[in-house]
C-alpha cells in the first residue's frame, strides 16, 4: 500500500511513525533528520541531537538521529 505523505505533511506525528515504520522494513540501523523549526519537538521523541549545521539555502537547520528502530 503506497502512503502519499505530501497528505500528512502537517502531521509530523504521524509522518515520522510512517518513517520509522518504512526505515525498520528497509534494514536501517540509524536515521537522521534535519529541522529549522522543530528540534524541541523531537527531543521530546527520543531523536537524538547530533550537530547545528547551515544547509544549502544558508539557514541554520538541527541534526537528529534515532537508531535501533
Amino acid at each position: 500500500m503506497e502512503i502519499d505523505l505530501i497528505k500528512i505533511e502537517n502531521l509530523a506525528l504521524r509522518q515520522e511513525y510512517v518513517e520509522e515504520y518504512r526505515c525498520k522494513n528497509i534494514g536501517y540501523e540509524r536515521v537522521f533528520l534535519r529541522t529549522e523549526t522543530a528540534s524541541e519537538y523531537y527531543r521530546k521523541r527520543g531523536w537524538i541531537f547530533s550537530e547545528d549545521v547551515i544547509d544549502e539555502y544558508g539557514e541554520e537547520t538541527s541534526v537528529f538521529y534515532r537508531e535501533g528502530l
